[in-house]
């Protein structure tokens, strides 16, 4: 036997009659399907309840009906039922309810299984509003819109105030709330106590630039073998090497393209730039992806301007069958991805000599343009020219890192295998890990490393067949090592030695290493350091993403709290504006907010980078970058000596991730 029970708090006569019609449709939904003798029982009974004066509460609330099992209450006695009752007004915070018992049918039950209608609610097109509770629906929307842009504001001040006050972010608790997981602040955990609720609000704490982030587990006492790459993994380049590669690229396009020095007039600018951004080489554009293959709108450039809608419409339309979607075909055949740092200088210069050549009405042909500036750069790294130049200016470009070469100590102290594979020569880093370490000679570092392998070219090392070469060390009339090819047969990896070449099939067998899941590899680059060992070999990986430090800068930014609320309150009364829009007149709002929620977006992003936001985040969604992150790093921080600090013992462990479907039963087990 059901027992059918509507919740409603309203001092409003117009809510008042929008319930009792709504209690009465629910009941007829099951009138019509019991026969006439079961429908002037419950008919009676149905009447004898509506008679009952509603009682309310303060505030306005959609209606919940609420279906009870007839096993719950079919031995119930009266005084039980009291019971209940007060229990219920107990839960709801003393707020006075009306319940609406209907008894039915002995066959009620087996009716309700057969009826597949849904139960009416204020959302639905059966509740109908008059012309002036439309009006009244509408200034209630509005004046709760006033509420929270004024709560917006009044959250600034408290955090500004707070920050004058203890003077120390770390210290302090920001209060925020995420409005898609607002049943967490319902004590009632689904019985709404108001239309427009406003929550508890929860504490978002400082967000250390330095942490540690997980997207799997790794149990750090299974791992006994660390691999580390060297360019920004164990060496850190300074700010200044981004411009002065630009300037190298755009002077050997003069001087071995043949380009004009029309282009030497270019400056570098370091705020326009991202790493993750994709050059459509086929239509001369810069756009950011998300994770779902959704080109953002306000994030395409050509040249280094922004397109307008006009303009960003007629490249859907010409490269995309009108929309935003980009085929997995398509990135792989017209686009390039941006993907580690040294790509940074190159993206800057194809948009400066592409907004150069428009400029001056210069034809051109932007694939064209997109390979010479990647011969260039690649000739740069080949030749050696950019080695020479860091290491004649190493303390220019390079940083000191003491407490990386103790973290290097302490994993040898503890019996951990370790290993360097690189794509760099052994010049090149000895030079470089003797200034990072400020030791005195190579045997220093390299008595450290159970293996070296050098000018490694990854990725094909993971999965080509090509052999290993071995090197002594000889010093030449000034003092300074270089490397003799030594010929014999290689039998085994020797710690210290240096290796080139090679793959990762020999590499286990000479060293005899189990190379699986007890390998922890760092690198900055996702698809030539970490995609190979995490998908083909199951390796632990770690990214080293020196971005996080501004991105978390932000994060731990006042301005950045109050437009993130901003946005989620905005996008809660644009939901529950259509929830209810089947029986308001709330279309104009609707359309004024949806606008507003874009802007409300557009401006956070505009937090992290002017021209494309941030490299983590596409409004609600991952960005291509991001979801490689997820998807080829276990571990991923700022600085590879952010990993000194935790014990060797220690279990990183990823938040868990629900559907939406799983959130609340995951919170309320």
């Amino acid at each position: 036997m059901d027992r059918i029970c509507l919740i409603q708090t309203s001092k409003k006569s117009l809510f008042q009659s929008i319930f009792k019609n709504s209690v009465s449709v629910v009941l007829n939904s099951y009138i019509n399907n019991s026969t006439n003798n079961q429908r002037r029982n419950y008919s009676n009974k149905n009447n004898k309840s509506s008679n009952e004066t509603l009682k309310t509460s303060s505030k306005p609330l959609a209606s919940v009906v609420q279906t009870k099992s007839s096993n719950s209450f079919s031995h119930k006695s009266n005084n039980n039922i009291k019971a209940f009752k007060n229990s219920q007004l107990s839960n709801l915070n003393e707020r006075k309810t009306t319940t609406l018992y209907s008894q039915a049918c002995s066959n009620l039950v087996h009716v309700k299984k057969e009826t597949t209608s849904p139960i009416p609610s204020l959302s639905s097109s059966s509740v109908i509003l008059t012309l002036p509770e439309r009006e009244l629906l509408v200034e209630k929307f509005k004046e709760e819109y006033e509420i929270r842009k004024k709560s917006i504001e009044e959250y600034r001040a408290t955090l500004i105030r707070l920050k004058r006050e203890e003077n120390n972010l770390n210290s302090e608790l920001y209060q925020f709330t995420n409005p898609n997981l607002t049943f967490i602040h319902n004590e009632n955990k689904g019985l709404p106590s108001s239309l427009f609720q406003q929550r508890k609000l929860s504490a978002l704490k400082y967000i250390s630039p330095s942490t540690v982030f997980a997207n799997n587990e790794v149990n750090m006492s299974k791992i006994d073998t660390y691999g580390f790459d060297y360019d920004y993994t164990l060496a850190q380049y300074s700010k200044v090497l981004a411009p002065h590669l630009y300037t190298m690229i755009l002077t050997n396009l003069v001087k071995q393209m043949h380009y004009p020095e029309l282009i030497l007039k270019c400056k570098f600018n370091p705020k326009f730039a991202v790493r993750g951004i994709h050059y459509d080489f086929n239509a001369c554009l810069f756009f950011k992806l998300s994770s779902t293959l959704q080109i953002d709108r306000t994030s395409i450039h050509r040249g280094n301007k922004i397109l307008d809608q006009d303009e960003v419409q007629e490249y859907f339309k010409n490269y995309h069958h009108g929309g935003s979607h980009v085929t997995r075909k398509y990135l792989e055949d017209n686009t390039y991805h941006l993907v580690d740092l040294f790509s940074i200088p190159e993206l800057c210069a194809i948009s400066d000599i592409i907004q150069i050549f428009i400029d001056n009405n210069i034809k051109f042909n932007s694939k064209v343009i997109y390979q010479d500036i990647r011969s260039v750069t690649s000739g740069l790294h080949i030749s050696g020219e950019l080695h020479k130049r860091i290491i004649n200016n190493i303390g220019t470009y390079l940083e000191k890192n003491p407490i990386l070469f103790n973290y290097l100590k302490k994993l040898k102290k503890n019996k951990k295998k370790l290993f360097l594979l690189t794509n760099s020569p052994y010049s090149f880093i000895n030079k470089g890990l003797n200034y990072i370490f400020q030791t005195k000679n190579s045997a220093e570092w390299r008595n450290l490393f159970d293996a070296i392998i050098v000018k490694s070219k990854k990725p094909s090392w993971y999965h080509s067949r090509e052999p290993f070469q071995k090197y002594r060390l000889e010093i030449d009339e000034n003092g300074e090592e270089y490397t003799v090819p030594i010929f014999d047969e290689i039998n085994s990896i020797e710690p210290g030695v240096v290796y080139s070449g090679g793959n990762i099939k020999d590499f286990s067998r000479l060293t005899g290493w189990q190379i699986n899941n007890n390998v922890l590899y760092f690198g900055d680059h996702l698809y030539s350091d970490l995609a190979g060992p995490s998908e083909e070999y199951g390796w632990k990986t770690g990214a080293i993403i020196r971005e996080l430090t501004s991105e978390i800068s932000v994060h731990n930014n006042i301005e950045y709290h109050c437009k993130l609320k901003w946005a989620f309150q905005i996008e809660e009364l644009v939901r529950l504006a259509q929830r209810l829009n089947k029986i308001g007149n709330l279309d104009k709002l609707i359309s004024k907010w949806k606008k507003e929620r874009t802007e409300a977006r557009y401006q956070l992003s505009m937090l992290f980078n002017k021209e494309f936001g941030s490299i983590f985040k596409v409004h609600y969604s991952s960005t291509f970058f991001g979801q490689k992150i997820k998807k080829y790093a276990d571990l991923y921080t700022s600085r590879l000596e952010n990993f000194e600090p935790y014990s060797l013992d220690y279990v990183f462990n990823p938040i868990w991730y629900y559907l939406p479907n799983e959130i609340q039963s995951a919170l309320f087990p």
